[in-house]
């Protein structure tokens, strides 16, 4: 079992346990493609999200964490047990979650026959709790009827509809306010995808794993340089890298001579290290993907005596390092 790790507040991993519980299925699929965390990922108390949407009968959730597993595997993480030997399906049968025992047993395959750290299996937590109807699916999940829920179930019907109805009428300005921001965190992570699935075919390694992995640091060191490239020295897919938050390019000496127009691409750039390089020059370019940014902000007013940001002025100390001629020893 992976180690505990401290909650912050707003970060990816609260922000995927809080949209299980809310069954946000759009934001479950971005913390889950771009925020960082997987199907593995634990809460505090130990559980995964399979645990928490079992548990609780978070159906929406669950389902979508099912079909998650079941595209990226292994398929046993499906019966992935706590400190106490208990799988999700435990959980959702001691709880009386018709609903998401059935898709963890029809849709996600679980194994029936597994048990606990004291030798009870799914279908002995619901008899201990007395949820018949659950009991009578897990004897025979193929016969049971599809439509069949648990009194728990019925008791969260008029709760539902209750919720249902509240985002159709009456929604306040500032819930409208959350969705769009949403929303256009969606639209921003959609066309962070698209950017990344457009690349060209990268020739360095370490390009191709962020590209894949959506990492937000790269490391570049001893580079030869790419020759007989028109596009130069680095690898081209570089530039299709918009998801860096940092990047450091250490080529050979000699070899870096520029960073191309293609730098403005990296938006999201908030770290940028060039060492042992002989940079003579760094070329600006308009961003040519402002899809990337779906609420760009008006350009500012010119200022008649700007501050030079600090990625400016470690760029031109580089060049001003490189440039300077070695003094000669006495």
């Amino acid at each position: 079992m992976a180690p505990k790790k401290k909650s912050g507040g707003g970060n990816p991993r609260d922000q995927y346990f809080t949209a299980i519980k809310q069954q946000k299925l759009d934001t479950l699929r971005w913390c889950l493609r771009h925020g960082g965390v997987t199907h593995r990922s634990e809460d505090e108390d130990g559980h995964t999200g399979l645990m928490v949407a079992a548990a609780g009968g978070y159906a929406e959730s669950l389902a979508k964490l099912i079909e998650q597993v079941l595209k990226i595997g292994p398929p046993e993480d499906m019966d992935d047990v706590d400190e106490d030997g208990r799988t999700p399906l435990m959980m959702a049968a001691y709880n009386g979650k018709l609903d998401c025992v059935k898709l963890l047993v029809l849709k996600g395959k679980c194994n029936l026959k597994i048990k606990d750290e004291k030798g009870v299996d799914a279908r002995g937590y619901a008899a201990l709790r007395k949820h018949e109807k659950i009991v009578a699916f897990l004897d025979n999940p193929k016969a049971a009827k599809s439509d069949s829920e648990g009194e728990e179930e019925e008791e969260e019907k008029p709760k539902t509809r209750v919720f249902k109805a509240s985002q159709q009428v009456g929604i306040s300005a500032e819930t409208r306010k959350q969705e769009e921001a949403h929303a256009s965190k969606v639209a921003a992570a959609e066309a962070l995808e698209a950017e990344l699935l457009a690349a060209p075919k990268p020739a360095w390694p370490e390009v191709a794993a962020v590209l894949a992995e959506t990492r937000r640091e790269l490391s570049l060191r001893g580079k030869e340089g790419l020759k007989d490239s028109k596009h130069g020295p680095l690898d081209v897919a570089l530039w299709n890298c918009v998801c860096l938050f940092e990047l450091r390019i250490e080529m050979n000496d000699g070899v870096l001579t520029s960073l191309p127009p293609q730098l403005a691409r990296l938006e999201n750039l908030t770290t940028l290290i060039v060492s042992s390089n002989a940079l003579t020059e760094v070329r600006a370019g308009p961003n040519p993907n402002p899809n990337l940014n779906p609420n760009p902000k008006p350009k500012p007013k010119p200022n008649p005596n700007p501050n030079p940001n600090p990625l400016t002025l470690a760029l031109a100390l580089a060049l001003t390092l490189t440039s300077c001629p070695t003094p000669s020893p006495r």
